[in-house]
């Protein structure tokens, strides 16, 4: 049986606008200085990148907080900190600069290092997964088309 609902309360049960598209949307007006569509479209592609790079620099730094200074195994090989270091990692949005660690296989004097954020988020070359994806089918030269 259908359920009905006062027109008083189905109206508060609307999907309001989400408070992150009200911000988007101000956001975009204050950097337009009446400008036309193609400025607008401009500025709400720069807003929207910046919005999804600190996404991505926080999502990578949740990465390297998680896997510490302790001794770390990858593919059943012990590696133990070595040094900090940082890196501009390439994506769609544009560069994103994290401090990371490297790490040196454990037990052999001056073995191999791994940086494992570039494993754990299957970062390439110095490249997110989206870039790399685009890059090798020839379309990383425009923005993001997802």
């Amino acid at each position: 049986m259908p359920k009905t609902v006062p027109e008083s309360q189905a109206a508060a049960n609307l999907p309001q606008r989400t408070s992150l598209g009200a911000a988007f949307k101000k956001e975009v007006s204050r950097r337009v200085s009446g400008g036309d569509f193609a400025e607008r479209e401009r500025v709400a592609l720069e807003v929207a990148n910046e919005l999804v790079r600190e996404e991505l620099i926080a999502s990578l730094n949740t990465i390297v907080t998680s896997q510490g200074t302790g001794d770390l195994s990858v593919d059943g090989v012990r590696y133990r900190w070595h040094a900090e270091g940082s890196a501009k990692y390439h994506s769609l949005v544009g560069p994103l600069e994290i401090k990371r660690p490297s790490f040196r296989k454990a037990d052999e004097r001056n073995g191999p290092t791994c940086i494992p954020l570039e494993l754990a988020a299957g970062l390439v070359e110095r490249a997110t997964p989206a870039l790399a994806e685009r890059v090798a089918m020839g379309r990383g030269d425009g923005p993001s088309l997802l």
